[in-house]
């Protein structure tokens, strides 16, 4: 199965929220069980070096992986704190650990007091795609992750991917097309 590091370190987040492992070694870990999911060269080279300290990261990665946060916490402070302990970890520029605020704010906010229901819909596989869909044992279990924190979920089922018509398929096949 194939997704990005962005899908493997929320996962670790969630991971840590879910039982107590410290985000560190969480991170290092779901690195270690999936090195292949493309992380940038900073991470690599962080993890490799064995150090526990963060190496200044502006970039967006700690706002990508902290929605679990907003998904385990009901009050906006403890959600700040929260997203700042995860982003610090590797984030400790002002900038990153900023995006990794704002983001679970979002999201807590957005689910606070919401009736909602989290429908999550698998990519498709596109071939030449650099993107590959996550496996379906992956998507159930980050569907669970929601529904244990009280988030209705449902994963989507894929359609008319035997004729390479299911979502994102037709548009790449019309843009390799050119028309």
């Amino acid at each position: 199965a194939f997704f990005t590091d962005d899908t493997v370190l929320t996962v670790a987040l969630a991971d840590t929220l879910l039982n107590g492992t410290p985000y560190l070694d969480n991170l290092i870990l779901y690195y270690n069980r999936y090195p292949g999911a493309g992380f940038g060269g900073y991470f690599v080279r962080w993890v490799n070096s064995g150090e526990s300290h963060p190496y200044y990261s502006f970039g967006n990665g700690s706002a990508m992986r902290v929605s679990p946060v907003g998904f385990a916490y009901n009050d906006l402070e403890t959600v700040i704190r929260e997203a700042e302990k995860s982003a610090e970890v590797t984030h400790n520029h002002p900038e990153g650990i900023k995006g990794a605020v704002a983001k679970a704010e979002e999201l807590a906010a957005r689910l606070q007091g919401v009736l909602c229901h989290v429908n999550l819909i698998p990519l498709n596989p596109i071939p030449n795609s650099p993107y590959q869909p996550t496996s379906d044992e992956d998507t159930e279990r980050f569907a669970q992750i929601l529904r244990d924190a009280g988030v209705p979920a449902t994963v989507r089922l894929r359609r008319g991917i035997e004729i390479n018509a299911g979502c994102g398929q037709l548009r790449r096949t019309v843009a390799l097309r050119g028309t």
